[in-house]
Protein backbone atom coordinates (compact mmCIF):
# COMPACT_ATOMS: atom_id res chain seq x y z
CA UNK A 1 0.00 0.00 0.00
CA UNK A 2 1.26 3.30 -0.33
CA UNK A 3 2.74 2.21 2.87
CA UNK A 4 5.29 0.70 0.68
CA UNK A 5 7.01 3.49 -0.99
CA UNK A 6 5.39 2.83 -2.27
CA UNK A 7 4.98 2.55 1.32
CA UNK A 8 2.45 0.12 2.67
CA UNK A 9 0.24 -1.43 0.39
CA UNK A 10 -0.25 -4.93 0.21
CA UNK A 11 2.26 -4.64 0.87
CA UNK A 12 0.05 -3.90 2.76
CA UNK A 13 -1.01 -4.19 -0.61
CA UNK A 14 -3.26 -6.41 1.03
CA UNK A 15 -4.76 -9.66 1.86
CA UNK A 16 -6.99 -11.67 -0.32
CA UNK A 17 -8.41 -15.14 -0.65
CA UNK A 18 -11.28 -17.43 -1.34
CA UNK A 19 -11.03 -20.74 0.40
CA UNK A 20 -7.43 -20.81 -0.69
CA UNK A 21 -5.57 -24.07 -0.84
CA UNK A 22 -6.19 -25.36 2.46
CA UNK A 23 -7.02 -22.92 5.11
CA UNK A 24 -7.58 -19.23 4.84
CA UNK A 25 -11.14 -18.02 4.20
CA UNK A 26 -11.76 -15.49 1.45
CA UNK A 27 -9.63 -12.40 1.66
CA UNK A 28 -11.59 -10.43 -0.89
CA UNK A 29 -12.83 -7.07 0.29
CA UNK A 30 -11.50 -4.24 2.43
CA UNK A 31 -8.38 -4.44 4.62
CA UNK A 32 -6.62 -1.98 6.89
CA UNK A 33 -2.81 -1.97 6.92
CA UNK A 34 -0.40 -0.55 9.48
CA UNK A 35 3.29 -0.32 8.66
CA UNK A 36 5.64 0.26 11.60
CA UNK A 37 8.89 1.42 10.06
CA UNK A 38 12.04 1.46 12.23
CA UNK A 39 14.69 4.23 12.03
CA UNK A 40 16.84 2.15 9.66
CA UNK A 41 13.95 1.61 7.19
CA UNK A 42 13.71 3.33 3.81
CA UNK A 43 11.37 5.91 5.42
CA UNK A 44 13.03 6.32 8.78
CA UNK A 45 10.97 5.88 11.95
CA UNK A 46 7.32 6.30 10.94
CA UNK A 47 3.94 4.62 11.19
CA UNK A 48 2.00 4.45 7.92
CA UNK A 49 -1.72 3.66 7.74
CA UNK A 50 -3.25 2.30 4.53
CA UNK A 51 -6.44 0.81 3.13
CA UNK A 52 -6.66 -1.85 0.45
CA UNK A 53 -9.45 -3.34 -1.64
CA UNK A 54 -8.81 -6.90 -2.78
CA UNK A 55 -10.38 -8.93 -5.59
CA UNK A 56 -9.76 -12.54 -6.54
CA UNK A 57 -8.46 -13.13 -10.08
CA UNK A 58 -8.17 -16.91 -9.82
CA UNK A 59 -7.78 -19.42 -7.00
CA UNK A 60 -4.92 -18.08 -4.87
CA UNK A 61 -4.33 -15.02 -7.08
CA UNK A 62 -5.49 -11.52 -6.18
CA UNK A 63 -5.24 -7.92 -7.24
CA UNK A 64 -6.42 -4.55 -6.04
CA UNK A 65 -5.67 -0.98 -5.05
CA UNK A 66 -4.11 0.56 -1.97
CA UNK A 67 -3.95 4.11 -0.60
CA UNK A 68 -2.15 5.44 2.46
CA UNK A 69 -2.01 8.42 4.79
CA UNK A 70 1.01 9.78 2.87
CA UNK A 71 -1.26 10.37 -0.14
CA UNK A 72 0.22 7.48 -2.12
CA UNK A 73 -1.81 5.17 -4.33
CA UNK A 74 -0.82 1.85 -5.84
CA UNK A 75 -1.98 -1.29 -7.55
CA UNK A 76 -0.97 -4.70 -6.28
CA UNK A 77 -0.93 -8.34 -7.26
CA UNK A 78 -0.84 -11.06 -4.61
CA UNK A 79 -0.38 -14.81 -4.52
CA UNK A 80 -1.62 -16.97 -1.65
CA UNK A 81 -0.13 -20.36 -0.86
CA UNK A 82 -1.48 -22.00 2.27
CA UNK A 83 -1.26 -19.24 4.89
CA UNK A 84 1.46 -17.22 3.10
CA UNK A 85 0.62 -14.17 1.04
CA UNK A 86 3.22 -12.61 -1.27
CA UNK A 87 2.33 -9.11 -2.49
CA UNK A 88 3.90 -6.92 -5.18
CA UNK A 89 2.77 -3.30 -5.24
CA UNK A 90 3.37 -0.76 -8.01
CA UNK A 91 3.09 2.73 -6.49
CA UNK A 92 2.17 5.72 -8.60
CA UNK A 93 5.39 7.75 -8.94
CA UNK A 94 7.34 5.58 -6.47
CA UNK A 95 9.49 2.48 -6.48
CA UNK A 96 7.62 -0.85 -6.33
CA UNK A 97 7.57 -2.82 -3.10
CA UNK A 98 7.14 -6.43 -2.09
CA UNK A 99 5.77 -7.91 1.10
CA UNK A 100 5.52 -11.37 2.61
CA UNK A 101 2.60 -11.86 5.01
CA UNK A 102 1.48 -14.82 7.11
CA UNK A 103 -2.20 -15.29 8.01
CA UNK A 104 -3.45 -16.02 11.49
CA UNK A 105 -5.23 -19.40 11.79
CA UNK A 106 -8.65 -17.91 11.02
CA UNK A 107 -7.43 -15.74 8.13
CA UNK A 108 -8.76 -12.52 9.75
CA UNK A 109 -5.35 -10.85 10.02
CA UNK A 110 -1.86 -11.04 8.58
CA UNK A 111 1.59 -10.14 9.87
CA UNK A 112 4.74 -9.64 7.85
CA UNK A 113 7.45 -7.38 6.51
CA UNK A 114 7.91 -5.36 3.35
CA UNK A 115 10.92 -4.58 1.17
CA UNK A 116 11.29 -1.17 2.86
CA UNK A 117 12.01 -2.87 6.19
CA UNK A 118 8.63 -2.04 7.73
CA UNK A 119 6.66 -4.47 9.91
CA UNK A 120 3.12 -4.92 8.56
CA UNK A 121 -0.14 -5.73 10.31
CA UNK A 122 -3.15 -6.27 8.05
CA UNK A 123 -6.68 -6.61 9.48
CA UNK A 124 -10.30 -6.37 8.42
CA UNK A 125 -11.65 -2.87 9.15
Amino acid sequence: MGVWRGAVGVSAGVVVGAMVVGCVPSIEGAWRITAECPPQSHFGAITIEAQAEVEERARGEYFGTVTNNLGERGQFAAQMERSNLRVQTAWDGQLPTEALLVADPGGRSFQGIDSNGCDLTVVRP
